[in-house]
């Protein structure tokens, strides 16, 4: 639903909105593609209404397996009915998922966040990574070392060069009350193929 319903016009040195129902946006770009309908004006409250009602009563859902594979690439998606009277909302199609390397910065972000802050996270399959705790202190302040073993397959890809390592500690209300974060350099131990890379972490300071 698009909730401007105004368009504004500059008279001189004055903006002035004046009223417009936007048939055609951005937004009913993205409700065609991902199957959706789109609704121009948020104040016809009774026509959209009974849309919604006559999509979400008399509908069925189509669906099929598919191959999952990690290479990022797009299949499009074509739905046709021979019945008369019927409407088909379909997504025009969809992405393979792409190994956590390969995925942009804000890309990389918004997993983050999901998985920190989300109830229900679209990646359930977390990637598990066997940790174990070392203790020591060479000085005065408490050193803390973590030995890893980093499994490399299809999903989660070779490690880039630079990796980043995250500690958050929630409280009883799921709320952030510590964050860490360090870099790891993997650069200059990378074999040709790897089938997991071994990881010691070590910080000095005080969570």
């Amino acid at each position: 639903m698009n909730s401007k319903n105004w368009i504004a016009h500059s008279i001189l040195s004055l903006s002035i909105k004046k009223k417009h129902i936007w048939e055609e946006h951005p937004l009913k770009e993205f409700a065609l593609s991902s199957g959706g309908q789109y609704f121009a004006d948020i104040k016809d409250v009774q026509s959209i209404a009974d849309e919604i009602q006559a999509l979400t009563g008399n509908y069925y859902v189509l669906g099929y397996y598919i191959d999952e594979k990690w290479d990022g690439k797009f299949h499009e998606i074509k739905v046709e009915v021979k019945r008369e009277g019927c409407r088909v909302f379909a997504q025009d199609g969809y992405y393979n998922p792409r190994p956590f390397g390969q995925l942009s910065e804000i890309e990389k972000q918004l997993h983050l966040f999901e998985m920190i802050d989300g109830d229900n996270p679209t990646i359930q399959d977390l990637l598990e990574i066997p940790l174990e705790p070392l203790f020591g202190s060479g000085g005065p302040t408490a050193n803390t070392l973590i030995l890893s073993r980093i499994p490399v397959d299809e999903k989660a890809g070779i490690p880039p060069g630079k990796a980043e390592l995250f500690l958050f500690i929630f409280n009883q209300e799921r709320e952030v009350v510590q964050s860490r974060r360090w870099e790891i350099n993997l650069k200059k131990t990378r074999p040709g193929n790897p089938s997991s890379l071994f990881c010691l972490f070590s910080s000095t300071r005080r969570l």
